[in-house]
């Protein structure tokens, strides 16, 4: 199944990442618990990088560029690489300093956690779904924002 999700960030007036298509194993008309939605989109998301990472790691190995920054050379971006790179709001060498791969365990409890202490707010379908255990009917196609909420800080005076 397709889903459509955007992650926006209080504040701000364009979004930290524009509308993505995402293909998870999920049934259509099937109810399923928010929370159970959301570890499917993190497994997804958690595989994603890691395989971005191996691949790029490898890469650089295979090619001989510099994976640490006792190595410092560097390439240089072209006009069309920056402007593509721009539109995702990154520019990038792609050099990988850090080869750690993510834990998906790790990542899932983090997002449980967050959601629990209201760090981010989730809208299906421009409606939205305040608890863990809500049950949603997905659709081919259905739209999920993810909004990050931050919290004023600092003093008043």
């Amino acid at each position: 199944m397709k889903l459509l999700f955007t992650v926006k960030q209080l504040g701000k007036k364009k979004p930290l990442l524009t509308k993505k298509s995402l293909e998870l194993p999920l049934e259509i008309n099937q109810e399923r618990k928010l929370m159970d939605i959301l570890e499917v989109i993190v497994k997804n998301q958690v595989q994603s990088f890691n395989e971005k990472r191996e691949d790029q790691f490898l890469s650089q190995l295979l090619e001989g560029m510099p994976i640490s920054k006792s190595d410092h050379q560097s390439s240089l971006l072209n006009d069309d690489e920056m402007a593509e790179q721009a539109e995702s709001g990154k520019l990038t060498f792609g050099h990988i300093e850090n080869t750690k791969l993510a834990d998906e365990q790790k990542a899932i409890q983090t997002m449980k956690e967050a959601f629990d202490d209201g760090l981010f707010a989730v809208f299906h379908n421009a409606q939205q779904i305040e608890k863990a255990d809500q049950l949603v009917c997905l659709q081919e196609e259905d739209e999920f924002i993810f909004i990050r909420l931050t919290f004023l800080s600092g003093s008043m005076y």
